[in-house]
């Protein structure tokens, strides 16, 4: 008596900690889970969880029906509500196929209702006590034993032992898509044999997934011809040559475009005697610099890109269109590019009223929420903050400049993660700023200037710069990155700093800033995420 009861008791305790570890994201305890409630109909599953997303295989002598178990797997991961998840890969296939025959991506969770992650995630919180429930005929008798079972422990306290699963034997540069054409597929996962691997501190890249590299810079003026002429000789054409080989090697290479690219005579800011007017406009046959050096992507929601009205801005946005390239920061536009067979959403915002804003946080993040349902990564660029060289901090306040409400950018940055941003680019300050890792996903608070020809000044840290790399997984998450120092000469000129300033700058400011962020800058630049115990 003694012995069966001392096994009871060992059943009972290894029955809770199966829903306990399942809900915490334990693969191994999932795969018990759904195992149990399917292995009825002849299936069976394999799970492994990269950080954030779970990769689940159904197995069976024929393949699963997608129409049936998409549905059903959804609804009972989201009614178990496991800790830190957000996608799921869910592939079916026959036993013995080396290729799953068919493969979805579920999105299961909305960050924006999540409680802000901790600055070295656990996997121990908290969730709702919900069980898996997968409300479906044929499986409900196997969920149903377990829920039922946990039921009758909590109210008379014994249970009946779980029943093992019994396993199965085998047998040109590129236009911007239109919104409505739907979302390619993500390349298949190859999961590994085995049910269960251990989860790692540090996000594992899909097995058969090359990293999204993007390159980002800030504020770029080529030069102007307003009020006075301050072009570059030649056209330009050797302002970014010592930058160029520095771009390569990206998937895609985005900056702040702080000009405006047009012919058009009126100037929107009025010309006082005396007085220095800020105004820039660039020839338009300068853009061709930027597609010879590279750039995929400019944002054009700043306070420089209706210097010419609307007419100016017009210009901009069809100029960089002409040579291929994309512009974002039109108001309620989102910009989608294809990687590789993913998408990749770009929204800009600024300050100001005449572009999506940094103010309106609610819209935002409905604008956000929009592209995560169609790319498989959102960035976010905004252009705002106060200015100078002595802009170098940030905190977690509205920021003001002559006067000017210029938002708070921990605020914003964060809103948008949490509704589903993947990278936020920020732009402005016209200095470096802090590099934040905030939920697995990289929100640089400032680039500074990148070039600015005979216009920015580049006195103290205006004059330090950077090209920041980021290599990220197929679902925005943060692997790897490099902050690539550059100077920029008393005219403007960038080139490659070899004293490394700009990343001496910012590992003080993340440690002023944001100590808690897991995130390593060594002193070469390179970025990686604190492992945790």
């Amino acid at each position: 008596m003694m012995n069966q009861r001392g096994s009871q008791v060992v059943t009972v305790i290894d029955q809770i900690q199966v829903f306990n570890r399942a809900k915490q994201g334990e693969p191994e305890a999932i795969a018990q889970i759904i195992n149990l409630g399917l292995s009825a109909n002849g299936i069976r599953a394999s799970v492994v969880r990269r950080d954030r997303t779970l990769l689940v295989l159904l197995e069976s002598t024929t393949p699963p029906d997608p129409e049936i178990y998409v549905t059903v797997m959804r609804k009972g991961l989201e009614k178990l509500a496991i800790a830190d998840l957000e996608r799921v890969h869910l592939c079916g296939q026959s036993f013995g196929q080396t290729t799953p025959t068919w493969h979805r991506v579920l999105r299961l969770r909305d960050r924006s209702k999540a409680a802000p992650r901790p600055a070295q995630p656990k996997r121990s919180r908290r969730v709702p006590s919900h069980y898996l429930l997968i409300p479906l005929t044929v499986v409900s008798a196997g969920l149903g034993l377990i829920a039922g079972t946990v039921f009758n422990l909590r109210q008379t306290g014994s249970i009946s032992p779980i029943q093992p699963v019994v396993a199965q034997s085998p047998t040109s540069p590129e236009a911007v898509p239109p919104a409505s054409l739907p979302v390619p597929a993500s390349p298949v996962p190859d999961l590994p044999p085995e049910p269960y691997l251990p989860p790692t501190s540090e996000p594992t890249p899909s097995p058969t997934f090359q990293p999204i590299t993007i390159k980002a810079v800030g504020d770029i003026i080529l030069g102007t011809n307003f009020p006075s002429d301050r072009l570059p000789p030649r056209q330009g054409k050797t302002l970014l040559l010592g930058m160029k080989p520095y771009l390569k090697g990206a998937d895609i290479v985005f900056g702040n475009y702080e000009s405006t690219f047009t012919t058009f005579s009126k100037p929107a800011k009025t010309m006082a005697p005396g007085k220095p007017i800020y105004a820039f406009r660039t020839p338009p046959g300068y853009v061709y610099r930027l597609q010879e050096a590279g750039f995929h992507v400019l944002s054009v929601a700043n306070n420089h890109s209706f210097d010419f009205f609307e007419r100016g801005f017009a210009d901009t946005i069809r100029s960089i269109e002409y040579v291929g390239l994309q512009a974002v920061g039109k108001k309620n536009e989102i910009v989608y590019r294809q990687v590789r067979n993913q998408t990749i959403a770009f929204i800009g915002f600024s300050y100001l009223d005449f572009h999506n804003t940094v103010h309106d946080l609610k819209t935002a993040q409905d604008l956000v929420r929009q592209a995560d349902k169609k790319a498989d990564i959102v960035v976010v660029s905004y252009h705002a903050g106060k200015e100078g060289s002595d802009a170098t901090r940030t905190f977690n306040q509205t920021e003001y400049f002559f006067g000017e409400n210029r938002g708070n950018l921990i605020a914003f940055s964060r809103a948008v993660v949490n509704a589903g941003a993947d990278l936020v680019l920020g732009h402005g300050p016209h200095v470096p700023r802090a590099i934040e890792l905030y939920q697995g996903r990289i929100i640089a608070y400032s680039l500074g200037n990148f070039v600015g020809y005979r216009t920015l000044s580049t006195a103290g840290n205006l004059g330090t710069s950077l090209i920041l790399q980021t290599n990220l997984d197929q679902d925005g998450t943060f692997l790897s990155g490099r902050i690539i120092p550059v100077r920029l000469s008393s005219d403007g000129i960038p080139f490659y700093d070899k004293e490394f300033r700009s990343v001496k700058l910012i590992q003080q400011l993340n440690q002023l800033d944001f100590p808690k962020s897991p995130l390593k800058i060594d002193s070469k630049g390179n970025l990686t995420r604190i492992k945790t115990q």
